[in-house]
């Protein structure tokens, strides 16, 4: 009887204790479950919203600044030479025809307004070809939100006024003439800034596709009345 007693103990004793440990696991797992899950959110990087911000900030610079240039390649477009050079910051610079404009009151106010003013350059053209290293429009701006680069194709009409102190030009001035003109293809690589009053264009360097020796700049300002500050 008392052999009896003791084996039903022990018989009734392993449910209860089955039932424990399968609490007991069930416990165990939901800890470590959790514990999984928390190791899973420490993984995921915490600057993921600030990474996403700062994507979304940068598309909106690039937006900001193609609208700029934009503006600036209707305006030279539509022969708006002012209003192409209120888009410029005050410490600006333009390399065009290997001459080095510097300064928006000076060296890029007599570009673009003795120099393109006079040949009527920027007009549009029609691209007389496509190179195969044609640069497409790229633009990236800066993280820090106050700068950006980009490049733009352009095929634009090129009025180059021929040295002013020959009679033969002067007389051909008087009539609209004594200006060389060309049609040119490429890229130019623009710098913006971004100052209190918005997104301004800081540099512009117009890259030809096939390089005009012959238009290229060779006497600076004052020698030349519309040349550059300086030589590239």
């Amino acid at each position: 009887m008392k052999e009896t007693r003791v084996t039903a103990k022990s018989e009734c004793s392993q449910p209860a204790r089955r039932s424990f440990i399968r609490k007991s696991g069930v416990a165990l797992s939901g800890a470590l479950a959790m514990a999984v899950a928390g190791s899973a959110k420490a993984a995921t990087p915490a600057n993921a919203d600030d990474e996403l911000a700062m994507r979304l900030a940068k598309l909106e610079d690039a937006n900001a600044v193609r609208e700029v240039y934009r503006a600036y390649e209707s305006a030279i477009n539509q022969g708006r030479y002012e209003d192409a050079l209120n888009l410029f910051g005050a410490n600006s610079e333009v390399a065009f025809d290997g001459g080095i404009f510097s300064g928006k009151d000076k060296g890029v106010r007599r570009l673009y307004m003795d120099n393109f003013r006079q040949g009527l350059t920027g007009k549009k053209v029609e691209m007389s070809e496509s190179p195969a290293d044609m640069t497409t429009e790229n633009i990236e701006a800066a993280t820090d939100r106050k700068s950006a680069k980009a490049a733009f194709p352009y095929s634009m009409r090129v009025g180059t006024p021929m040295d002013a102190t020959l009679q033969l030009v002067q007389m051909a001035r008087l009539h609209g003439g004594g200006i060389l003109h060309r049609r040119e293809n490429g890229h130019c690589e623009v710098s913006f800034v971004k100052e209190e009053a918005g997104w301004k264009i800081s540099r512009i360097e117009y890259r030809p596709a096939q390089s005009n020796e012959a238009a290229r700049f060779t006497k600076t300002y004052p020698e030349n009345a519309i040349g550059p500050d300086k030589l590239a």
